[in-house]
């Protein structure tokens, strides 16, 4: 796999997440932004699987070196968590006080104008604001930013490669018929 086909695949999940925001399916584009968060920290991790360690360093190593958000690493995971396992913006971390629950903004809302209204809550410390459109932006530039720190570290590159062939890959039936038809010959 090279730089371009890893790059590539990450995009699609972009593509995606894009077709959910202009459709205005926010959660579902949420919980692609954030499999494409877990993806990315999956391959930079030498871990078998995505952990909740990959995640983190992989936000504080990219997502938030590109963009500043008012929410921590942790935060994000905590959001991440909530929307994957119970579609709500609360997680085991925000019901124990160690993260605050995310409000979104989407589309032409203004941060300001959430974050305004959070202010007039009297728990406005249990709730941090973040623009959808800004945090798939800062992913997007984390994505380039790691596939472009690939170049200097070979044995990183290589890890990382091995990790992206076990990306899924759709088979068409035509050419799984060819390939059928290949093995049948004598």
């Amino acid at each position: 796999m090279s730089e371009q086909t890893l790059y590539t695949k990450l995009m699609l999940l972009g593509s995606g997440i894009d077709t959910c925001l202009e459709k205005e399916l926010t959660a579902p584009a949420l919980i692609l932004l954030y499999s494409g968060i877990d993806t990315a920290g999956w391959l930079d991790s030498p871990d078998r699987d995505a952990t909740r360690d990959s995640f983190l360093k992989w936000v504080e190593n990219y997502l938030l070196k590109a963009k500043p958000f008012a929410c921590t690493a942790l935060e994000l995971y905590a959001a991440r968590c909530g929307l994957l396992h119970t579609m709500t913006p609360d997680s085991r971390l925000s019901f124990e006080g160690k993260a605050r629950r995310i409000c979104y903004a989407w589309g032409t809302a203004r941060m300001e104008d959430l974050q305004q209204g959070i202010d007039l809550t009297s728990s406005s410390g249990k709730y941090v604001p973040v623009h959808v459109n800004e945090l798939l932006e800062a992913w997007r530039l984390g994505v380039l930013r790691f596939s472009n720190e690939l170049e200097a570290d070979p044995a990183r590159r290589a890890r990382v490669y091995a990790k992206a062939g076990q990306f899924f890959a759709d088979l068409g039936i035509d050419l799984l018929r060819s390939a059928l038809d290949i093995l049948d010959r004598p």
